[in-house]
């Protein structure tokens, strides 16, 4: 996900509505985005289960989340509903 935040913020981020989904079957058709108004300045990562650091960085800005899919979370092939994972992979 580094690379992710890498490129936000050596680009301005456009809103969602430059791009809105308009929920038709097509081909992806690319088209040049006007520069938006948004600029990571930058990022980290938070410890598994440090409430603290999570709180702080809540409290001083947006907390973005990746979740990591592999067959061994139990993820890959959710449906809906409440996940319930026995293990911790």
């Amino acid at each position: 996900m580094s690379n992710t935040y890498y490129y936000a913020m050596a680009v301005n981020v456009a809103k969602e509505s430059s791009y809105a989904y308009n929920g038709t079957q097509r081909l992806c058709a690319r088209s040049p985005l006007a520069a938006g108004p948004y600029r990571v300045k930058n990022f980290g990562y938070t410890t598994l289960g440090d409430c603290t650091a999570l709180f702080n960085r809540v409290t001083s800005g947006p907390v973005v989340v990746g979740v990591a899919v592999g067959s061994s979370t139990g993820f890959m092939n959710y449906n809906s509903g409440i996940l319930s994972l026995t293990f911790c992979p």
